[in-house]
């Protein structure tokens, strides 16, 4: 899981306790964590995702923190052998597309054609693989079993050999951001809230500025 990986350098290098990370697939991870109970914190590449989570009861609205911002952007394989540079470019000829069918990435590439002037319908002849979030995203960019996904310009950070960023126009880009929040089950809140004041804090702001997550504020 993509979100994981400033999470696990930030964890690294925490002084004050030991900090497990568990990745990955967030709808799976959530099941378990609602069976053991023994998680302190939650993290996760989209808010909607937490918003799930505390519609749950399993964490806690009053402890939600935004960790920083995804942009969204065409992912292509490394070297773009298929020289996409744009979303009309992914109409050309044999062109396959894949999308995210859970996690972070869900959704965006409707969200972004329908800001431009692609039918729906037109761009949905493209896409010939479903994928169950980033890791599969990247993995189907590694395995060249398609030559574009709709995902994050992090993702060229954070697995630079397989993939590269085709950067879309503002009124193209969609922005995501990553929530942190307290389970309501922790038995450590104050712990877990110099956690989160690590993360956002310089040190951890550099880590995750280093893997393309972008803090505005």
């Amino acid at each position: 899981m993509v979100p994981a990986i400033p999470l696990n350098e930030a964890a690294s290098v925490f002084t004050k306790s030991r900090v497990k990370v568990v990745g990955g697939r967030f709808e799976v991870l959530v099941e378990k964590m609602a069976e053991s109970k023994d998680v302190d914190l939650v993290c996760a590449g989209a808010e909607y995702l937490i918003d799930i989570t505390c519609y749950k009861n399993l964490t806690r609205i009053d402890s939600r923190r935004s960790l920083g911002m995804r942009m969204s952007c065409l992912t292509v394989q490394k070297g773009n052998p298929k020289k996409i540079n744009s979303l009309e470019s992914l109409l050309a000829p044999g062109m396959r597309i894949g999308i995210s069918t859970e996690g972070c990435t869900l959704g965006i590439w409707e969200e972004i054609v329908n800001r431009s002037d692609i039918p729906l319908d037109t761009m949905k002849t493209k896409i010939k693989h479903y994928l169950m979030g980033c890791g599969s995203l990247i993995g189907a960019l590694r395995r060249s079993d398609v030559d574009a996904v709709f995902g994050w310009t992090a993702f060229e950070k954070t697995a630079s050999n397989a993939c590269e960023s085709v950067v879309l126009s503002n009124e193209l880009t969609i922005v995501r951001s990553t929530g942190i929040a307290l389970t309501t089950f922790t038995q450590d809140e104050e712990l877990c809230n110099e956690f989160i004041e690590f993360l956002l804090s310089k040190e951890g702001d550099e880590i995750y500025k280093k893997y393309g997550w972008e803090r505005p504020w």
